[in-house]
């Protein structure tokens, strides 16, 4: 099973960025250039988390495999991977919001 909600993290910063950016329009230019910014501080704040938590958003994020996939790849239980995925998303909301 596909986990459909990857990119939840993302949607969530992008919602609290986009405060500060109220004339924010997805077609100019500057709007562009907001995108960029905001991938790269998400590229940043994954880069700082722990190694585990950083390969575990990465499969799921960058990768896109499930939670089986991770498992094998990982060498962890099945069952592991929500509790990590979760922990892993709370460290990385925790690490974009120091950043706003």
């Amino acid at each position: 099973m596909k986990h459909i909600d990857h990119f939840r993290v993302e949607r969530e910063y992008q919602e609290n960025f986009l405060k500060d950016h109220s004339d924010y329009d997805e077609r100019n230019p500057m709007s562009m250039l907001i995108d960029q910014e905001m991938e790269q501080e998400i590229e940043r704040a994954i880069n700082a988390l722990p190694e585990q938590y950083r390969r575990i958003i990465e499969l799921t994020r960058l990768q896109e495999l499930s939670y089986e996939e991770i498992a094998a790849k990982l060498d962890i239980p099945v069952g592991s991977i929500g509790p990590q995925l979760i922990r892993a998303r709370k460290k990385l909301m925790k690490l974009l919001k120091n950043k706003t």
